[in-house]
């Protein structure tokens, strides 16, 4: 996010708004569900770092642990093993200290953000859910 554009996403979409520096100190709304996971759950703790930063959605996948490969020596056999744990340096849905839990959003929906995709449709982007979306409209009017 810079002062006038906004970039990310799966299709590398770029969002260009006009506004001047202070647009940065707005409200800020992330959308979580249960595949917003590892390096996403920590991105959302990083930004729950400024209180312009809300959660709305369900609850993320919950792979909230640092995590090691092992290869045995015969190369037959392989692990993967928890090594650590992770502190937010906020409190997220009244916790801290997450080992493999969901990250709670500040508001949570009834409806998931995203309608739950099979096979091939599980790993292409997804429009939001007709029915999250008023949700959601409906909490960014309050």
């Amino acid at each position: 996010m810079t002062a006038t554009q906004i970039h990310g996403g799966l299709l590398g979409n770029s969002y260009r708004f006009p506004a001047s520096h202070a647009a940065i100190h707005k409200q800020v709304v992330v959308i979580t569900d249960s595949r917003t996971g590892s390096a996403a759950e920590m991105t959302i703790m990083a930004l729950k770092r400024n209180p312009q930063v809300t959660t709305i959605g369900v609850p993320t996948a919950g792979y909230t642990s640092v995590n090691k490969g092992r290869v045995a020596k015969s190369k037959k056999t392989a692990a993967i093993l928890t090594i650590g744990t992770i502190t937010s340096t906020v409190k997220i849905g009244n916790q801290r200290h997450f080992n493999n839990e969901p990250l709670k959003p500040d508001f949570t929906t009834m409806y998931a953000p995203i309608s739950p995709a099979k096979g091939e449709q599980y790993q292409k982007q997804q429009p939001l859910d007709t029915d999250f979306w008023h949700e959601l409209e409906k909490h960014l009017s309050e």
